[in-house]
């Protein structure tokens, strides 16, 4: 057997990601990858302690449950795109009188 076949051979097959995965990455999809990412740090920075982390918890489901509203708002009135471009969400967020999303 030729030496490239025998390391190819010895190699695990690499995982593939979920095809998902990488559309939650896509801000165009995620209107909360900041939250999410700083929930992920928080847990890295506490030894995955999940109770120092609620606050940031929180946070990434308010974002996720307020852009829900408006996604099913948009869809109830016929505009499409139904989840707004990321370049529409902060005028969006004005309009509403919403604070900007900080990260905690």
């Amino acid at each position: 057997m030729p030496e490239e076949e025998k390391s190819k051979a010895s190699r695990p097959e690499s995982r593939k990601l979920h095809p998902g995965v990488h559309k939650m990455r896509d801000a165009v999809v995620n209107p909360c990858i900041p939250e999410s990412d700083a929930s992920y740090k928080c847990l890295n920075d506490n030894n995955y302690n999940r109770d120092a982390c609620s606050d940031y918890f929180k946070n990434y489901q308010n974002c996720m449950k307020f852009w829900t509203k408006i996604s099913r708002q948009r869809r109830w009135k016929g505009i499409k795109p139904h989840l707004p471009p990321p370049e529409e969400r902060d005028q969006i967020l004005q309009d509403m009188n919403v604070p900007e999303n900080e990260n905690l």
